[in-house]
C-alpha cells in the first residue's frame, strides 16, 4: 500500500482502546489487507462528523489512509450487526479475537481468514457456540499450515470408525486399543465426522479443543491468552470437568 492511498474495504472490529481525550486505537481484521492497526481519530466525540460508532460484533465499510504501521481512519458504514452474540457467544468471540491478533501478524493479507471470521459470525446465528467456536479453531489451524489429517493415521492407514486413537502433534492419530477417556483417547467416528466438518457430538468438540491447544501452546510460546481462564470456567459448566 502506497504512503497517502485510501483503502476501502469490509471488515471486522477485533480489538479498540481509548488513544487521548477522543480517539481509539483500533485493530481490524479486513477482507484483503489482513489485521490492521489503526487512529480512529474523534471516535469518542459526540461532534457533528465524528467517525461512527465502532465496536467489535458488527460487519463494517471502512476506509482508511497509509501513515506507516498505523494507519488513520477516514470513514466507517455499518452493514451488518450481529446482535444475537451475547453471553457464552460474546466471550466466544472475544476470545477468538485475542487468538487472532496473537497469531497473524499486522499487515500480513490473508483473505480466507475473513472468510473464515464471517462464517463463525454468521454460524452464531445458527448453530452452538461451542460448535461455531470449534470450527474456527480448524479453521485458524487449516490457514496456519498446522490442519492435522483426519482420514488417515500416522502409519498412513486410513482411519477407521470402530478404532480408538490418540493424538500427538508430531505424529498425528495413533491407533491404540485402549478404550474411550474423555480428552485422551478418541473413536474412529469422532475423527472421521471432524474431518467432514461435523462437530456435533461432544466428544469431536472434546478432540477439536485439544488439537487447537497443542498446537496453540506450541505456537504461542510464553504468550498468555487472558480469555482463557474465562472460555475454561464456561466449557467446565457447561460440558463437565472431562472436557475442560
Amino acid at each position: 500500500m502506497t504512503r497517502g492511498q485510501i483503502l476501502t474495504e469490509d471488515a471486522f472490529i477485533l480489538h479498540c482502546r481509548n488513544y487521548r481525550d477522543t480517539s481509539k486505537i483500533i485493530q481490524a481484521l479486513t477482507r484483503s489487507s489482513g489485521i490492521i492497526s489503526l487512529i480512529a481519530k474523534g471516535a469518542r466525540s459526540q461532534k457533528k462528523g465524528a467517525v461512527a460508532p465502532i465496536q467489535p460484533m458488527q460487519l463494517l465499510r471502512l476506509s482508511w489512509s497509509s501513515r506507516g504501521s498505523l494507519g488513520v481512519l477516514r470513514n466507517a458504514e455499518i452493514t451488518k450487526s450481529y446482535p444475537h452474540i451475547q453471553g457464552n457467544k460474546l466471550i466466544s468471540t472475544f476470545y477468538i479475537n485475542e487468538i487472532l491478533m496473537k497469531l497473524f501478524e499486522i499487515n500480513d493479507p490473508e483473505e480466507q481468514l475473513f472468510y473464515s471470521y464471517l462464517t463463525y459470525m454468521e454460524g452464531l446465528a445458527e448453530t452452538t457456540w461451542i460448535q461455531a467456536l470449534r470450527l474456527m479453531e480448524m479453521e485458524v489451524l487449516e490457514i496456519l499450515g498446522y490442519y492435522p489429517d483426519f482420514l488417515i493415521d500416522n502409519l498412513n492407514q486410513a482411519i477407521s470408525k470402530n478404532k480408538n486413537y490418540i493424538f500427538d502433534p508430531d505424529s498425528g492419530f495413533v491407533k491404540t486399543q485402549d478404550k474411550i477417556r474423555k480428552g485422551i483417547i478418541f473413536s474412529g467416528e469422532s475423527i472421521l465426522s471432524i474431518g467432514e466438518g461435523i462437530l456435533i457430538a461432544e466428544e469431536a468438540q472434546a478432540l477439536c479443543k485439544k488439537i487447537f491447544r497443542l498446537y496453540l501452546d506450541n505456537y504461542l510460546i510464553g504468550s498468555k491468552v487472558n480469555t482463557r481462564g474465562v472460555m475454561s470456567d464456561i466449557l467446565k459448566f457447561d460440558l463437565g470437568s472431562g472436557y475442560k
